[in-house]
């Protein structure tokens, strides 16, 4: 009965360290995989504020395009403006002097 204690201790003894080292390994993979969480979590924080820098430079990009844009088309509503304004007194003129010449 003494061996079958002593045996019995023997492959306890064996177990608990079996366990204590699979306990081990586990907390080293929990630390790893939380280390890899953070790092994840940092380089998908990086990233939002990246993209969100971009999304306002593109945006106001956009805001000065539309802008020049603007500008564009009231300075060519203007230029058709006074051709139309020259082309007019350009007509009246030859029409006075058509008026003239037949008098």
């Amino acid at each position: 009965q003494g061996l079958l204690a002593d045996e019995r201790a023997a492959r306890e003894a064996a177990l608990r360290d079996a366990g204590d080292a699979h306990a081990r390994d586990l907390k080293g993979v929990l630390a790893s995989v939380e280390k890899l969480q953070a790092c994840l979590l940092e380089e998908r924080r990086t990233r939002e504020a990246a993209l969100a820098d971009s999304a306002e430079r593109h945006a106001r990009e956009l805001a000065d395009a539309f802008a020049n844009i603007g500008k564009l088309q009231g300075s060519l509503a203007d230029e058709r403006m006074a051709r139309e304004a020259a082309l007019r007194g350009a007509a009246e003129g030859h029409g006075r002097e058509l008026a003239a010449a037949r008098a």
